[in-house]
């Protein structure tokens, strides 16, 4: 039914910042998206942040969502993605899927370079839930920043967070330029 990015303004809440289809307003209410919020971050504290996946369900529809941690928030780019669903949808079909596709719209969060992604991005989350196994290990190493941290883990069999984030800067400036061309 249609995928929203959401992050959070301290005076209003939950903010939609993309969606598609662009007409979509069900699970995006001001009620559901607080409920969605507050069960991703309840408790949460700086040392104690992580992503989470989860789900719900409602009458009108099904919800899966991925909540990108508290680091997101606090830098005030796009939190949370929503992947609204027909009622009768398993939402936990897509728990592999959503995270991935979030982490492409987290990662461009910058200057929401997301945005015109979100349509492309929506639609691939189909054909991810559809893949084998061996196909889904194999779109790993066609992502470059994966391929690298795997190709860092083989070499030194550990990975410093420092490290980590030096790699991520590396390719938001190299690769989303490029990423962003296909998509628009």
């Amino acid at each position: 039914m249609g995928l929203a990015v959401l992050k959070w303004d301290d005076e209003l809440g939950p903010v939609v910042t993309a969606k598609t289809p662009a007409s979509l307003k069900l699970g995006l209410d001001p009620t559901t998206s607080m409920r969605v919020y507050g069960l991703a971050t309840l408790g949460e504290t700086e040392e104690t942040q992580k992503p989470v996946f989860n789900e719900l369900s409602f009458d009108e529809f099904s919800l899966a969502f991925y909540y990108g941690g508290l680091n997101m928030h606090l830098k005030g780019h796009p939190s949370m993605v929503f992947l609204v669903l027909d009622p009768t949808e398993d939402p936990s079909v897509y728990k592999d899927a959503l995270p991935e596709i979030a982490t492409q719209i987290f990662l461009s969060a910058e200057g929401e370079k997301y945005k015109p992604m979100v349509p492309k991005l929506f639609k691939q989350l189909a054909r991810y839930t559809q893949m084998t196994a061996e196909q889904r290990q194999a779109s790993l190493l066609v992502d470059p920043v994966r391929r690298a941290i795997l190709q860092t883990l083989m070499r030194n069999g550990t990975f410093l967070s420092t490290d980590l984030e030096q790699l991520s800067q590396r390719f938001m400036k190299h690769w989303v330029p490029r990423i962003k061309r296909l998509y628009t």
